[in-house]
This record gives C-alpha cells, sequence and structure tokens, in this order.
C-alpha cells in the first residue's frame, strides 16, 4: 500500500496535468462542501418579494420605543463561505510556496 501511494504521488508531482488535475478536484470538493456548509435552503414556497400588509394604525394609542434591533441571525450561513475562501487562500499559497522551492531547486542545481 505504501509503494503504491507514493508511486501515485512521484506520478502526482512529476506530472504537471495531473498536478493541475488534482488541483481542480482539490477546489471543486471545497466549494461543494462549502455550499453544503453554507446552511439550509429556503422552502420551495418562500416568496423574497412578499411584503406584509401594515397594520391599522388605531388613535388613542401611544407607541412605545422599539428596542435595538436584533444582530442578524444567519453568522452561521456564512460559515461555508469563509471556510471555501481559507481553503483556497491556503490551497494557493501552498502551491505558489511549492512552486518557487521546485523553481529554486531547478535554478541552483
Amino acid at each position: 500500500m505504501k509503494k503504491l501511494i507514493r508511486n501515485t504521488w512521484q506520478t502526482v508531482t512529476t506530472s504537471s496535468l495531473a498536478g493541475r488535475l488534482l488541483v481542480v478536484l482539490i477546489v471543486l470538493v471545497v466549494l461543494a462542501a462549502a455550499m453544503i456548509l453554507s446552511g439550509p435552503k429556503p422552502p420551495g414556497d418562500f416568496d423574497p418579494l412578499f411584503r406584509p400588509t401594515p397594520l391599522p394604525v388605531i388613535e388613542g394609542t401611544t407607541t412605545a420605543a422599539q428596542p435595538p434591533a436584533i444582530l442578524s441571525s444567519e453568522y452561521k450561513l456564512t460559515n461555508g463561505v469563509v471556510l471555501a475562501v481559507v481553503s483556497i487562500l491556503v490551497i494557493v499559497i501552498l502551491g505558489t510556496l511549492l512552486y518557487i522551492r521546485r523553481y529554486n531547486r531547478k535554478t541552483r542545481g
């Protein structure tokens, strides 16, 4: 099993096409995970343009001050997006560092 993994890794690192395909596959997996983690989807009957009917104003009632708005409850929905952005940045940074390392080895030796 170790030999198979070692041979596969050597093939990926020496072949630019296999490496590029692997990177594309990793990015697609990260994006799919981000879509799954980004939260629940609205139901089929959800209408984003729906406006509730305003309540009638009744005379003689006093209006109390409205409490401060509650912070958005959509923080949990952004976890997938944050994960995707961080993952793609890590992939790009690691790829850049590996390229620089390989380039330095080729030019020096």
